[in-house]
């Protein structure tokens, strides 16, 4: 027989302290038969079935609602983890405890002071900065520069831009990347000296000029596509002068 059949066999109604005790069990143990336990009298002034049940309802509710609450306030913590030779950004899980590990950075510098627990607006820009830094690592070298590990990099920064100004400063470097890439093709294209390579460069250059560049990248555009017009024009002019003496000398 359970506690619960003891307690509801010495009387027919129940006062405060019963009441609490029944709830506390049923919440936390929850294998009491309901419908036996509530088999009380519906007398005036005494807590019946009806009400006993309202209060389990109220709080298992209010049990869900503070579990749903610290889970999302858990998810919204983050942590800055020093390991050997890289740092850890580890977020709250969803629930009451715990966390995950967010993104681990090889390498990065770790921060002077560390913080029990970091905010998504505190932690995002330190994830930022190193893969922007990274980006630059990559363009920083005498031979021809990595794009794709820069773009990638830079791509990654964004995932972790938390301002408007942080994810301009990305897309703007990715913009000038995408320039530099097709200037390059440009620059191999027309140095082919034919009409078809002269009209390749400007396709490529074109492009560029569809990018959001700043004001001196939008000049230098625009100044490569007058030089390669220029080449085709004189290229156009040229190959017309050969074909004139070769089809006079047809027509003799």
């Amino acid at each position: 027989m359970s506690v619960f059949h003891a307690i509801f066999r010495q009387k027919n109604v129940y006062n405060n302290k019963q009441i609490f005790y029944i709830i506390k069990s049923i919440v936390f143990y929850g294998f009491i038969n309901i419908h036996t336990a509530f088999e009380v009298k519906k007398e005036k002034g005494f807590y019946t079935m009806e009400k006993i049940t309202k209060y389990i309802v109220a709080c298992i509710i209010l049990l869900v609602a503070v579990t749903i609450g610290s889970s999302f306030s858990n998810k919204n913590k983050y942590y800055i983890k020093i390991t050997d030779g890289a740092v850890e950004i580890r977020q709250g899980k969803f629930a009451p405890m715990g966390t995950d590990l967010l993104i681990m950075l090889p390498g990065a510098q770790s921060p002077e002071s560390i913080q029990a627990v970091y905010s998504k607006e505190e932690v995002f820009p330190f994830a930022f900065n190193y893969y922007i830094d990274r980006a630059d690592a990559l363009l920083d070298t005498p031979d021809m520069p990595d794009f794709e590990g820069i773009k990638l990099y830079l791509n990654k920064a964004l995932s972790f831009g938390t301002t408007p100004d942080l994810t301009k400063a990305a897309y703007s470097r990715l913009n000038s990347i995408d320039m530099i890439i097709l200037m390059y093709k440009a620059d191999v294209a027309a140095s082919k000296g034919t009409i078809y390579g002269f009209e390749a460069a400007l396709g490529h250059l074109n492009k560029a000029a569809l990018l959001e560049l700043n004001d001196n990248q939008v000049e230098l555009i625009k100044q490569k596509i007058e030089s390669v017009r220029i080449l085709i024009i004189g290229s156009e002019i040229k190959q017309s002068e050969t074909e004139q003496p070769k089809a006079l000398l047809e027509n003799n």
